[in-house]
Order: structure tokens, then sequence, then C-alpha cells
């Protein structure tokens, strides 16, 4: 989740879990149920994995407590109908422009990841278990460990919810917010941290300062739960102090990095990048060269020329270029000259073409970047006739 529809995103489905709230406080609340499922079709849109979120309040809000007898389902099935009718009525038309337009219902990551699967099963050196394994380790060690490493920023913000829970436990006012604890979006972010650890193998969408705050809220709920969780008086004291040691910890290692290299350093290379670009400063690039960028977003928004996008989740022809092995080449028919992106993404597609197919690629410039993608570079697409591959 590292571009704009990240944030829209959270945004559209923030607001939908305040209604939900809000909804599950009210004795007859169903009036809300119309434009949660507005919110939650919103949601999918900006996002498609975002969909989940929906099936999940929308379980938590049909088998929510109801009449006994016949009229209990009667009841489900009239709160489902409420709550999904919305939500397709603003999905269904985006659905249809897109296969009308492109010829297929949506662009998914689902595609990619499906592919990726694929490759781990059938290559031969690298066994599915391995090759699911290091992923879960990545996104293990990228999401739980780091505490010493790069920046997290979810570390911080996870840490201040946690203790601004603390402050509600502190207070006396653990059982009362505890009681509100929006477990759908704790399951959501169970099963988003899940899919991107495996897709990925790092995650780092947890930046945007705006949104991170409202997360901090809706964890210190979370927080105020945990010390209520143990009946033993000095059980609660020992997790709260274990709590407070692990929210120091963490503030106090993360925070400065945070200042020192900015909410997510990739981006401000990235512009770096851009206006270097458009400003004609980047005397390694010519006037007639064609960019292509995994991450094109910022890019092509600054840089003033062409940019290809060379994301398969969103580029059919570099999916299709994926499967047949035959990514180098594509480059070539789409005209891109200059690749521009991470080294480790740059290598990550290798893998997806000839292993050697890279080895023509002249290094034209390297930005230092502090994150685990790797060093943002710049590299020459060698013609056909230089292609090792």
């Amino acid at each position: 989740m590292m571009g704009v529809e990240a944030p829209l995103a959270l945004v559209v489905h923030l607001s939908a879990l305040l209604l939900y709230l809000n909804w599950r406080a009210e004795p007859d609340g169903d009036r809300l149920l119309i434009p949660i499922g507005i919110l939650l079709g919103l949601a999918f849109l900006a996002r498609t994995d975002h969909g989940l979120l929906g099936v999940i309040v929308l379980s938590f809000i049909v088998f929510r407590e109801a009449a006994d007898g016949g009229s209990a389902w009667r009841r489900r099935w009239q709160r489902a109908i409420r709550v999904t009718g919305p939500a397709w009525a603003v999905v269904l038309p985006w659905l249809a422009f897109n296969l009308i337009k492109f010829g297929t219902i949506w662009q998914d990551s689902g595609k990619v990841l499906a592919f990726r699967g694929r490759e781990a099963v059938t290559d031969e050196t690298v066994s599915a278990l391995d090759s699911l394994t290091a992923s879960f380790r990545q996104g293990f060690y990228d999401q739980f460990l780091r505490l010493t490493g790069g920046v997290s920023v979810f570390w911080i913000v996870l840490g201040i919810g946690v203790a601004l829970g603390l402050v509600f436990a502190v207070r006396g006012r653990g059982e009362k917010v505890a009681g509100r604890v929006p477990l759908p979006m704790v399951l959501f972010a169970t099963f988003i941290w899940g899919f991107y650890s495996l897709y990925f193998g790092t995650q780092k969408f947890w930046y945007f300062p705006p949104i991170t705050a409202l997360m901090a809220l809706l964890i210190a709920r979370v927080g105020a739960f945990i010390p209520h969780a143990f009946t033993g008086r000095t059980a609660r004291r020992v997790a709260i102090g274990v709590m407070f040691v692990f929210v120091g910890a963490n503030l106090a290692l993360n925070i400065p990095k945070v200042i020192d290299r900015g909410f997510h350093p990739w981006q401000n290379v990235y512009l770096q990048v851009s206006r270097e670009v458009a400003n004609g400063q980047a005397n390694w690039i010519g006037p007639d060269d064609v960019i292509g960028a995994f991450n094109s977003g910022i890019i092509g928004a600054y840089a003033g020329r062409r940019v290809v996008n060379l994301d398969g989740v969103v580029n059919p022809r570099i999916l299709e270029a994926m499967k047949e092995k035959r990514f180098v080449q594509a480059l070539r028919e789409m005209g891109v000259t200059v690749v521009i992106d991470h080294q480790g993404v740059i290598v990550l597609y290798q893998q997806w073409s000839a292993p050697d197919a890279f080895k023509g690629f002249k290094l034209l410039h390297k930005y230092e970047t502090p994150v685990s993608a790797g060093d943002v570079i710049a590299v020459r697409v060698p013609p056909a006739k230089e292609d090792a591959s």
C-alpha cells in the first residue's frame, strides 16, 4: 500500500468502522447500514483487497444478536441486504466500465500473487515451502523485529497506540474502552499483514501521518484491553510494565530515525530523481530516453517526460512477459531505454526473465536510499545484440 490509493482506502474504511461502532452502540441503528455499505464499496474500489474488510464487517453485522426463532434470520437477511445492496451499487458500475474499456473486471495484485505461487511450485531450484518460508521470515522481520534496524513507522504508530491504551488502563477506564475494541479492524489488519507479507515479503504502508494517527487511536483501544485480560492485580502490573518498556524502547529507537529520514525515505528520493530529470540536472539520461519504473507514480508525475509503468499488477504486457520469461524483450518493445527503481525491485523482476538477462544493463546513477528494498538506481537497457539472454 504505497500509493495514493492506500491512505484513501484507509480513510474510507476507518469511516466505515466508526459508523459500525455507532451502529453497534445504538439500540436501533439499522439506519446506518446503508451508509456503511456505501463506504465499504468505496473502500473496495480504492483497493481491491479491502473487500476483506467488507466481508468481516458484514459478518459482524449479520450475526449480531437478533430476535429469537424465525424472526432472527429474517432480521439478519434484512441487514445483509441493507449493507450489500449499496456496496454493490457503488462497485458494479466501475466493474462494468472496466469490462467494457479494458476487457477485464479488475486488475488485481492477486494475479501476480498467484503467478508467484505457481513459480515457486514449478521452479526446480526453489521449493514452494522454501519460497513461502523466506517470504514469511522477511515479513516477520520487517514488521515485528525491526527495533534496531531501519525505520518502521508502524512500530511508532503501534507504540503510540499502546501508550494511549495504557493511559486509559492506568486511569481505570480500560474496561470501558475495552468494551469498544473494534474487532473487525483487528481481523482486517491481520488479513492484510498476512497478504502483503507473502506478496511483497515486506510492507511499509503505515506511513501516512493523518491516517496513522487515527490508527493509533484504534490501537489504543486494544492496548487498554490488554491489562484487563489478566485477572490478578500482579499480572496486570507486570503486563503494564512490559508494555511500557516496549513502548519506551520503540519510540527511543525509531522516532529519531523518522525525524532524520522522513516518514518514508524512498518518497524523498523519488522526488529528487524526478526533479533532477525534469530540470535537466540528470546528465546520465538523454532527452529522448523513455523511463520505465515499477513504482512510477511520483516519477511519472514530476519527471516531465513519458514514464512507462512496469508493475505487472497494472501493466498486462509486463505480466505476460513475466510469464513467458521475456521481460527484457518487453522493455525494448515498449521503447523503455532507462529503468529507475530500487535495486532490490529490479533484481526481483530479473527472476522472471532469463537468469542472466540483466547482465548487459549499465548502471547510470545510484541514489543512497535507507530502506530494505535497496538504493534507487538508474540502469540503461542494452540493445538486443548486447542481451546476454
